[in-house]
């Protein structure tokens, strides 16, 4: 494992860092199922996206929406918060490096066995959450999983925040651990998935 501790988050440094790489905000493709047990589309999709990126050393363009810009812009003041109400130091790194074909950008290692996960929705989004008592949402599972399999942390902090907002529903935390089970499917799809593209690659140069 390698962690680049000093690797700024959306340079273009640590987009090179990550190309070609699994990582955590796209992870959930690897663990959508096909029709009768076989690769989903998702998974194509993504196996072609980073072959893309590994035949040509350019980095996939990602689209930010105007709502993912909040959340990225409004991330600090989310992880201060935590630091304030939990008690805990986070300690920022850009990217933990677990293999040739594996890495994660976790938005801060807590203590000797933590990480935070922070997500800044939309107001609606947040109420959502606060109200139904969501806690992790599904959606996220993969990402969080795959931050704890990476890192070898054995929980997670899931953060929502919305500054918007006033009273309880402002800032929500959920403790995650590590799903045993799902991380050993997950693993088995992962190395699925680098046996495949490792064969396609091959054919490709």
């Amino acid at each position: 494992m390698i962690i680049h501790e000093h690797l700024e988050q959306g340079t273009q440094e640590w987009l090179e860092v990550r190309l070609g790489k699994i990582t955590g905000s796209m992870v959930a493709n690897i663990m959508a199922n096909g029709r009768g047990g076989k690769p989903s589309a998702q998974t194509k999709s993504y196996m072609m996206q980073l072959m893309a990126e590994k035949l040509t050393g350019i980095p996939t363009d990602f689209f930010q929406s105007k709502d993912m810009q909040w959340g990225t812009d409004h991330e600090d003041e989310a992880r201060e918060i935590y630091e304030f109400n939990e008690g805990f130091n986070v300690k920022q790194v850009g990217f933990v490096e677990l293999s040739e074909f594996v890495g994660y950008s976790p938005d801060g290692l807590v203590e000797d066995d933590g990480m935070i996960e922070i997500k800044c929705p939309k107001t609606t989004t947040q109420l959502v959450r606060f109200f139904d008592s969501v806690g992790l949402p599904a959606e996220y599972k993969a990402q969080v999983q795959f931050g704890l399999l990476v890192t070898g942390r054995s929980w997670c902090d899931f953060v929502s925040y919305d500054p918007r907002l006033e009273g309880k529903a402002r800032y929500l935390v959920t403790r995650v651990y590590r799903d045993e089970e799902y991380l050993e499917e997950m693993v088995t799809r992962i190395n699925n998935f680098i046996e495949e593209f490792r064969r396609l690659f091959q054919l490709a140069t």
